[in-house]
């Protein structure tokens, strides 16, 4: 588990670097800077090709650069468009850039309520204050029909726009802007995991639950983590996703998915962690997984990481009665359980570190210092234990 661990450290750092943005100006090559940033991606993951398999490792290369075309593709199509409206004398913001994307999506046709937009690297999210003016754009220049106006604004979905000779992607979300944090981290992976790992084909063996998988890593990310992600997908917004299957197939993808719930919920060590990170870095260890294997790999990864995470702190069902006893006939019963919250206390604190999510140098300086601080106060209980 530490050699897969280490490779979803990798994948990512690889996206993280990645979605730095590059202040792009008319004196800078958008292809040449963004293709910088590629190559020392392809750098980090070179350095650690001995302990990837090979086909693996050429999936997660193509899958570098399929991120680096996109990205391209959408800064250029940005910078067109800001230029030539800066040329009239108007202002590019959030709104135009929101007006003209409904525009060309649905040939023309004019908004009902405000829409905003903005480039987050190789696509674009665009938000709707109005429900109707989100369910035309899903629905293109046709009219909306009423399987679509089902959803009511609550499934979300990436689509793919045909603008300049190019092919962009939209993130399109039924809401405000600044209030959509969730739902675009759950439409991102679905981007992340359709447009760069190809819904899994070439990376695990269950080819017809790569849209269901591909719904539970969307849903772990965007907030349902350890939640209730089976209740969601029995909804009828979810019936496409099993139209293949008969019901009795149907029925027991459903209940894997329920178990993969109760799994994921024991993965909430600490409210100290930065889930976010965690829960990325979860989806990496899922990746190549087929979905009807997540139970026992999280079941693996929850062992791996509780014996990190609780590596310094006593356990309590190893003190015995005696030695509670002797704390309390020698008056060291408050000492003990200080020292005990201050391990709690520095542990939770540093929760990221201790599970080994290591991004730079910074990060094993300080990871260091805290594991040395844990070593002394657990030396020091356990000297409280001997007296």
């Amino acid at each position: 588990m530490e050699a897969r661990h280490q490779n979803a450290l990798v994948a990512l750092r690889i996206e993280q670097l990645l979605e730095q943005e590059v202040l792009y100006s008319k004196n800078k090559n958008v292809r040449l800077e963004t293709i910088e940033v590629s190559r020392q991606a392809q750098e980090i993951l070179s350095a650690v090709a001995d302990r990837i398999p090979e086909r693996k490792h050429q999936s997660f290369m193509e899958a570098i650069k399929k991120y680096t075309v996109r990205k391209i593709v959408s800064v250029r199509y940005e910078f067109v468009l800001r230029e030539k409206i800066e040329k009239t004398g108007n202002e590019f913001s959030k709104a135009f850039l929101g007006g003209h994307l409904f525009s060309e999506r649905t040939l023309g046709r004019k908004s009902i309520g405000k829409i905003e937009a903005e480039r987050r690297g190789p696509y674009f999210v665009v938000a709707f204050s109005q429900k109707e003016d989100y369910d035309q754009f899903l629905s293109g220049s046709s009219d909306v029909s009423e399987d679509f106006l089902s959803s009511g604004g609550t499934y979300h979905r990436a689509l793919k726009l045909e603008a300049s000779g190019d092919e962009i992607h939209c993130l399109a979300i039924n809401g405000n802007l600044g209030d959509s944090s969730q739902v675009v981290d759950h439409e991102k992976r679905h981007f992340l995991n359709n447009q760069v790992f190809g819904d899994f084909k070439d990376l695990d063996s269950e080819p017809e639950l790569a849209r269901v998988k591909d719904e539970v890593l969307a849903y772990m990310v965007g907030g349902l983590y350890g939640l209730k992600i089976g209740e969601v997908l029995r909804g009828p917004l979810y019936n496409h996703l099993f139209k293949e299957f008969t019901k009795e197939r149907s029925e027991e993808i459903k209940k894997l998915v329920d178990e993969i719930d109760r799994v994921l919920g024991d993965l909430q060590f600490c409210s100290g962690l930065d889930n976010k990170i965690f829960i990325s870095l979860l989806c990496y260890l899922l990746v190549d997984v087929p979905l009807s294997k997540f139970p026992d790999r999280l079941r693996s990864i929850s062992s791996f990481y509780s014996k990190k995470f609780f590596r310094f702190t006593p356990n309590d069902r190893e003190i015995t009665g005696k030695q509670r006893r002797v704390l309390i006939e020698k008056g060291l019963k408050d000492e003990f359980v200080t020292k005990s919250r201050q391990i709690a206390v520095l542990r939770d604190n540093n929760a990221r570190l201790l599970l080994g999510i290591i991004l730079n140098k910074e990060d094993e300086l300080k990871l260091k210092e805290v594991e040395d601080e844990l070593s002394n106060l657990k030396k020091e209980l356990d000297n409280i234990l001997k007296i």
